[in-house]
């Protein structure tokens, strides 16, 4: 009889186990894994934290970082490295925790440009705008999604005057979707809506999508067109193959204040992933 391999042994041993148990016994590797490190000097602690981190990052391993960044938050602070507190931020982001992300960033020595400007997104998708801009202050911003963030920043502690936004963005106007939507929702918001139009209609035109159209017909119909909003629907669910059904779509064309931007978890992780 041939001999079992410990990885059939394992299997075996596995076999019938609920999924309740196997949770279980993850948790308790869990801790075994957070105690060990933790009875570990600190400077092989931080080895091994930079490594795990580095390798998890790299390899998109997201079931294993949505649990570590939570867990060694504290060993992480405690060690006060540089490297690991970057490692660290980057692990949050991706795994959708921009709070813990946001409070190993701020923890960065002589931040990079980049550094500050992923400091001034996350700020922003945490609805602290001063801080964002605190962050973006005499920052060269290499994304355009920054530099939008950066002008919705100033929108929402008070600089309300399209023509100042319009001065800021206006290089962005025939590349930028988010730059036209950004406008185009200041200009809806306030009532202007034949330059919302011309700006949600160039934002759809860039990038066509259930939102984008959505928010040209909504324009429409608020501006008083409500039959021309109304026949303007057949294509959108053509268009976008949409799966809202009628009377949802009705209540959006119905409302009359939007957000200026509008934030993904996955854009922050698409957006930050090139910036440190």
């Amino acid at each position: 009889m041939a001999q079992k391999s410990f990885l059939d042994i394992l299997l075996d041993g596995l076999d019938g186990i609920s999924k309740e148990g196997l949770d279980e016994l993850r948790q308790r590797a869990r801790n075994t894994a957070r105690e060990a490190v933790r009875k570990t000097p600190l400077s092989c602690r931080q080895e091994g934290l930079e490594r795990e981190f580095a390798r998890s990052i790299r390899n998109k391993d997201v079931d294993f970082l949505a649990q570590a960044v939570v867990d060694y938050t504290n060993d992480v602070h405690e060690i006060g490295s540089r490297r690991l507190y970057g490692l660290h931020a980057k692990a949050a982001i991706l795994v959708e925790n921009p709070i813990i992300g946001y409070e190993s960033l701020i923890r960065l020595t002589h931040p990079s440009f980049g550094e500050r400007e992923v400091m001034g997104l996350v700020a922003y998708k945490l609805v602290e705008p001063r801080k964002a801009l605190n962050h973006f202050k005499d920052c060269p911003l290499q994304t355009t999604h920054a530099k939008v963030v950066k002008s919705a920043a100033r929108y929402d502690v008070g600089k309300r005057d399209i023509r100042f936004h319009e001065g800021k963005l206006g290089h962005l106007i025939a590349t930028s979707p988010e730059a036209n939507t950004f406008l185009g929702t200041i200009a809806f918001n306030q009532g202007k809506h034949e330059l919302a139009a011309v700006y949600l209609r160039r934002a759809a035109d860039l990038a066509p999508s259930e939102q984008t159209k959505l928010d040209v017909i909504r324009n429409q119909f608020v501006s008083g067109d409500s039959q021309g909003a109304y026949h303007a629907l057949p294509e959108f669910y053509a268009t976008t193959g949409s799966s809202m059904d009628h009377p949802t779509a009705i209540r959006e064309l119905g409302i009359s204040k939007v957000e200026p931007v509008y934030w993904t978890a996955k854009s922050l992780v698409e957006i930050t992933q090139d910036l440190f």
